[in-house]
């Protein structure tokens, strides 16, 4: 004998109201998200250098002689920055800030505001513009310094704002 009762409870304890669509927020599958234009002052990508580990996708991480201070997004550092010096100023890659040795460097025009206005590199390498995309979001969990992905997300909302939040929820 099952008393109907204690089933009635049994049954009771099993079900869960489904969520109010409001509870959650996802990004919706059936529309494409709108990519936003690029920004050379946020993202930049090196091409063709002939050291390999330079080629890449390099995002803003902050300010250095008033210009752009990129770093690639990956697990190992390399830093795009412009060196102002009294006879060479230039854009160029190095593996550490600070380093005197440099892995490509972007000489002409000198006084470029943006390394996607310089000419060929001395080792092949050039930099273009980048398009924001997921598989570019993705990459900064790559990165192992936790400070240098605040800075780059928070900089990618500032600049991306919403266009960023979308593809990052769909990442």
């Amino acid at each position: 004998d099952v008393n109907a009762h204690m089933f009635g409870h049994f049954l009771a304890s099993t079900y869960a109201p489904p969520l109010p669509p409001t509870t959650y927020i996802e990004a919706r599958e059936d529309e494409d998200i709108e990519l936003p234009e690029p920004n050379p002052s946020v993202l930049v990508e090196v091409l063709d250098c002939k050291d390999v580990m330079t080629n890449g996708i390099f995002a803003w991480v902050g300010m250095c002689n008033l210009r752009p201070l990129y770093r690639i997004l990956g697990p190992e550092p390399r830093y795009l920055y412009y060196a102002e010096n009294d006879i060479a100023s230039n854009w160029r890659i190095v593996n550490k800030m600070g380093a005197e040795d440099f892995v490509e460097r972007f000489r002409r025009p000198s006084d470029a505001k943006l390394p996607v206005d310089c000419e060929k590199g001395d080792y092949g390498g050039c930099v273009v513009e980048a398009k924001l995309t997921p598989e570019i979001v993705s990459k900064i969990s790559m990165i192992n310094s936790h400070e240098e992905k605040l800075t780059i997300r928070s900089k990618f909302a500032e600049v991306y704002g919403q266009q960023f939040v979308a593809i990052e929820g769909n990442s």
